[in-house]
């Protein structure tokens, strides 16, 4: 028994303790005088915490916490064969926890296996369609793989239910900022791709009002000046909305009724 903890503490541990980091913080106060971090050492307590997520699961085989963090630590040390191990046993005992697969994704990027990666990011979304940290991995990976349409797809759901960047980890910050960037660079790339085909078309109707068209051209491109909500809701600025449907009306068209019953 480690010298600042008594038999009632232990079990205190081994029944309530909800994270690696909440018993390495608890370790750190009890063993360092008042008044110093417990960030500064947290990395100096990765072995007592193992030592208490082991007790845990000597006495439950399948406690699931206990398999998700013991886990961790074995990617931590770099030991993916039995991170992967670990994990596995995890999802199984907790099969609709987004956080195990996602981190058995960690353990198949080590590895080098995008495939099994992609699976085990597929599994987490499945759980959860949106979760935050897995959806970016599912982008970064796209994009790690060459399939940079897919990657800046996928980065602008991310950026739809991002939270506000004060409050993202700041491990997670800079592929956040690299989402953004994806996403600018496919928008300029499509947006350089219609020009090169409109505007042969366009030159031709310069007598126009072709403010509609322009709007169509921002929609296209999802640029969010020309819609309410979303380009799904097609709705633009300069026509009102139909009091009876959600269907949005244009000018010069009479309103669209509901289907009658």
């Amino acid at each position: 028994m480690k010298p600042w903890m008594t038999r009632r503490t232990r079990w205190w541990f081994i029944r309530n303790c909800q994270g690696a980091a909440h018993v390495e913080r608890v370790a750190w106060t009890h063993r360092k005088p008042r008044g110093c971090s417990p960030d500064a050492m947290r990395a100096g307590h990765h072995d007592e915490a193992q030592q208490l997520w082991g007790e845990v699961l000597s006495a439950d085989v399948e406690h699931p916490q206990a398999l998700f963090h013991l886990g961790q630590h074995a990617l931590m040390r770099k030991d993916t064969g039995r991170a992967r191990q670990l994990l596995q046993r995890a999802a199984k005992a907790a099969p609709r926890e987004p956080a195990i697969p996602l981190n058995l994704s960690f353990v198949h990027r080590a590895t080098g296996d995008a495939a099994a990666e992609m699976t085990a990011l597929t599994d987490a979304l499945a759980i959860d369609p949106y979760f935050f940290p897995a959806l970016l991995a599912k982008g970064m990976l796209l994009e790690r793989t060459g399939e940079k349409r897919k990657a800046a797809r996928v980065y602008k759901d991310v950026l739809t239910i991002a939270p506000p960047e004060e409050q993202v980890a700041a491990e997670l910050r800079g592929p956040l900022r690299r989402a953004r960037e994806a996403v600018d660079e496919n928008a300029a790339e499509l947006d350089a791709y219609l020009r090169a085909r409109l505007d042969p078309v366009v030159s031709r109707h310069e007598d126009e009002n072709l403010s509609r068209f322009e709007e169509c051209r921002d929609i296209a491109l999802d640029a969010g000046k020309s819609t309410r909500s979303s380009r799904a809701c097609c709705t633009f600025r300069v026509c009102p909305r139909s009091s009876s449907t959600n269907v949005p009306t244009f000018r010069g068209c009479r309103r669209s009724r509901p289907p009658a019953t």
